[in-house]
């Protein structure tokens, strides 16, 4: 781009400028990077997010996102890991997932109000009000948060699910081999009434 723009300037009577960068506006600031414990966050946000991965596409009225969130460790030799925050469009499945944030550390997030806070801010600001992409007004609405067991566990702040009271959808109570090795769940049923259902798992 930078010989073409020098062709153009010497062939053409246009005031065209002589880098690339300047000619589309590169943002040459750095991303702004925050620190959550002793690990580093970068948040794009979902609106910028929408708006650049949408910007030579026709978009319907109403845009359904999945977030995902997981943790991705970089190699099997160093402890430094990712925890991304990415997110697709129900409506549009042939297009790609964009990022929304990113986490790096050596362990995941230490403080999760730090690493949602931001997200879940835009998000409530995103649905109630919707926001504009290429000249049309779009209603947003989250449709899902898609994550494993251990992400969904820490996500939502309970235990993790290889605990005594890791199932989150009863009040069973786990048990375990000498080893410590999880061997199944005791219902509350079959704590006060052995042998009714015939086994304890």
């Amino acid at each position: 781009m930078n010989m073409l723009l020098k062709i153009l300037r010497k062939k053409m009577n246009m005031c065209l400028p002589k880098d690339a960068r300047t000619f589309l506006k590169t943002n040459r600031n750095g991303p702004e990077i925050s620190k959550i414990g002793d690990g580093l966050f970068w948040y794009r946000g979902v609106k910028e997010g929408l708006t650049k991965h949408l910007r030579f596409v026709k978009v319907p009225s109403t845009l359904s996102l999945n977030i995902f969130i997981d943790g991705l460790p970089l190699s099997k030799s160093s402890p430094t890991q990712f925890w991304p925050i990415l997110a697709n469009i129900y409506e549009m499945p042939q297009l790609s997932p964009f990022t929304i944030a990113i986490y790096a550390g050596r362990s995941k997030p230490n403080d999760l109000d730090k690493y949602l806070k931001q997200l879940v801010s835009e998000l409530n600001t995103l649905i109630d009000g919707g926001t504009i992409i290429n000249q049309t007004k779009i209603a947003i609405r989250v449709r899902a948060v898609i994550a494993d067991t251990p992400a969904r566990s820490f996500i939502k702040g309970v235990a993790n699910f290889n605990s005594a009271d890791g199932c989150l959808k009863c009040t069973c109570e786990a048990e375990f081999n000498e080893d410590g090795t999880l061997l199944a769940f005791r219902t509350s049923l079959d704590a006060n009434f052995p042998g009714i259902l015939g086994h304890n798992k």
